[in-house]
């Protein structure tokens, strides 16, 4: 398929469905159960080695007593899994190599405000789920491989792959304009406050004046009267 049929099927709005699934896709990110909150780390830290239930569960690697609990499990990482070969099985399907990643950034927007105040632990879950998405599309790689049907997929594996790389960019533009945002509030607080406090001055000098005056007059009305 040309590039030029690809540009027609988006601007058919043929993708527009899958840019709905994986919205809700995303989504998920705060249902994943892997490791106890105090075992979250950041993307740019990722250590597998220091974080061993991560580093196992990441390889897909589920003992037969986990792949039972998984069933029961909101969201886990072998439905990760799950979701991401029915999105590259869709592509394929559809005969789709590209989306218009422009559309992206308005997804991460729309997920990240979905929580009402971001905090910075938010912020580094949706960083880890995106880093085992990779991880989770590493291990779909690997099993086409072994299974020998690469070639039938590599072009709907990269297409994936280009949309995660358009995703983890749009979190980081989110994040810079977020801490953007926030000194712009604080700065217009510190603003705030200097004047507040300059206005009181003001007010504090012109009370002061005020009772001067008024002093000064009645010490002449007592001078005239004598």
């Amino acid at each position: 398929m040309s590039k030029l049929d690809n540009i027609k099927k988006n601007l058919k709005g043929e993708t527009s469905e899958f840019f709905q699934n994986y919205l809700d896709f995303l989504k998920k990110y705060q249902e994943l159960k892997i490791t106890e909150e105090s075992d979250l780390i950041s993307s740019t830290s990722l250590n597998f080695d220091k974080t061993p239930n991560l580093a196992r569960l990441s390889k897909g690697i589920l003992s037969a007593s986990e792949e039972i609990n998984s069933e029961n499990e909101s969201y886990n990482l072998s439905k990760v899994y799950k979701d991401i070969e029915s999105f590259i099985e869709y592509f394929k399907n559809k005969k789709i190599e590209r989306v218009e990643y422009g559309l992206i950034y308005k997804i991460v927007l729309s997920v990240k405000n979905q929580v009402p105040n971001e905090e910075e632990s938010d912020s580094d879950i949706f960083d880890n789920f995106l880093q085992l998405v990779k991880e989770q599309l590493l291990n779909f790689i690997t099993n086409c491989e072994v299974n020998g049907i690469i070639q039938k997929y590599e072009k709907y594996i990269i297409c994936f792959y280009k949309i995660i790389e358009h995703t983890i960019l749009a979190n980081m533009q989110y994040a810079e304009l977020y801490l953007s945002s926030e000194k712009q509030i604080e700065n217009l607080n510190l603003t705030f406050s200097y004047v507040s406090e300059s206005v009181d001055e003001l007010f504090n000098d012109v009370n002061t004046q005020i009772l001067d005056i008024n002093n000064q007059t009645n010490d002449l009305k007592k001078i005239q009267i004598n």
